[in-house]
């Protein structure tokens, strides 16, 4: 997904301040989430029109894909974060927002994918 390589170039020319940081986060993480939803979307169209039983590892895989993804951006950002000259409180604050944005990401697409439970059981 396009996402990651856009927040990566973002990422290299972005200041020192934590705010800032944790906006860009932010930013890619609502990108990225709106990016696998929307793909999530896109394979449920795909099933729609399809006249063959369907396996469901692969759609297993690329859910774990995606967690593993949001999982890597926190902690990317968090150490961002942390190596900023900022007090600590504001530190652990904003890493805190960071994993908890996280969660809420993987949640919206955890749901995607029960949406599409119906249309793997036919």
């Amino acid at each position: 997904m396009d996402s990651y390589r856009r927040c990566q170039e973002r990422l290299e020319r972005l200041s020192d301040s934590s705010d800032q940081i944790f906006e860009l986060f932010l930013e890619c993480l609502a990108d990225f989430t709106a990016e696998s939803v929307q793909s999530v979307h896109k394979l449920g169209q795909l099933l729609l029109i399809t006249a063959t039983t369907v396996n469901q590892e692969p759609f297993s895989e690329f859910h774990s894909l995606i967690g593993r993804q949001i999982s890597f951006f926190s902690n990317q950002f968090a150490q961002h974060i942390s190596a900023v000259d900022t007090p600590s409180e504001e530190i652990e604050e904003l890493v805190t927002a960071v994993f908890l944005a996280a969660g809420d990401s993987f949640s919206y697409v955890q749901q995607s994918f029960r949406l599409l439970r119906p249309l793997l059981i036919l």
